[in-house]
């Protein structure tokens, strides 16, 4: 596909998480987690799906001593407020690891646990080039935007179908993966409830990151999202690959919260109007599901 070629050479790492020194960690290089995983390093991942920390670790239980990504959560809520949060996070484990193994846009589920108040989740490790870091300060021509957010929406139309909304879509948690060129996402679980039950922190990245939040339709920063909502934030990814900068550096209309993006980029009207379409603040004027949108892209230069 063309965006499989357009992106080949632009990022020589293959870091499928964003890295960069830590200063503190739970746990270091070589320590052992549950008798079983040993940990390579600690990755510095997009907090906003709420794990506090993500790990690089080698599964010494596995034949081929494979890595695996391994994500923890601490909730300092006392030993009654565990239970809870127990219950609920087994729940969406279990939800995960059925998707898991239902699509092949997700990292595969591998086990999870829990220690008190602490929560453990592993996921395959997947190997390939993280998209933000390619597309930084890289502007797409039209064409290659039209390709590369249709191969988005035909992955998350995957997870839609079982009536999942995926919630993370940014493109921090899309990889170019190295092992068949196809587009993964990252993150998946949601844990919000989990979250919730955790005590308020100045610097807690889920619910209140300011820097994602282009990403979050309203109806999601009310807690109450809707599966256009991912729509939301493809259509978001689509205008940031146009005007080649975070749209957190553009201006936005101060009485509907709109961003004024059409002027930095060339887009034609019918393209344009699709991306406004997808990123429309109202849910009822909004796409209502994938199929819609993959429609209007396929008629585009009809």
């Amino acid at each position: 596909m063309m965006f499989k070629n357009l992106f080949s050479k632009r990022s020589q790492t293959e870091e499928a998480y964003l890295s960069k020194p830590i200063e503190t960690s739970l746990f270091k290089s070589g320590d052992i987690i549950r008798d079983r995983y040993c940990v390579k390093k600690q990755i510095l991942a997009c907090k906003s799906t709420g794990w506090d920390e993500t790990y690089l670790a080698i599964d010494r239980d596995s034949t081929d001593l494979k890595q695996v990504v391994i994500k923890y959560l601490k909730l300092n809520i006392g030993r009654g407020r565990s239970t809870t949060a127990g219950i609920l996070f087994d729940r969406e484990m279990d939800k995960l690891a059925h998707l898991s193994s239902q699509v092949d846009c997700i990292p595969r589920f591998h086990d999870r646990f829990q220690d008190r108040d602490e929560f453990y989740l592993v996921q395959e490790y997947v190997a390939g080039r993280n998209m933000a870091e390619i597309l930084a300060n890289v502007r797409l021509s039209e064409l290659e935007t039209v390709s590369f957010i249709k191969t988005i929406l035909s992955a998350l139309q995957s997870i839609h179908d079982r009536d999942i909304i995926y919630k993370y879509m940014r493109l921090n948690n899309i990889v170019l993966r190295s092992v068949d060129g196809k587009l993964g996402f990252l993150y998946c679980g949601d844990i919000t409830n989990i979250i919730e039950m955790k005590p308020p922190e100045p610097s807690d990245g889920f619910i209140n990151h300011g820097f994602f939040e282009r990403y979050k339709a309203p109806e999601v920063l009310a807690l109450k999202p809707q599966l256009s909502s991912d729509i939301f934030a493809v259509g978001a990814i689509g205008i940031q690959c146009l005007v080649g900068c975070s749209l957190n550096e553009l201006a936005e209309c101060p009485s509907t919260g709109e961003i004024k993006w059409r002027d930095h980029c060339q887009v034609s009207d019918r393209f344009a109007d699709i991306l406004n379409k997808m990123y429309e603040q109202s849910q009822r004027y909004r796409y209502n599901n994938v199929t819609e949108v993959l429609d209007a892209l396929d008629k585009l230069y009809s």
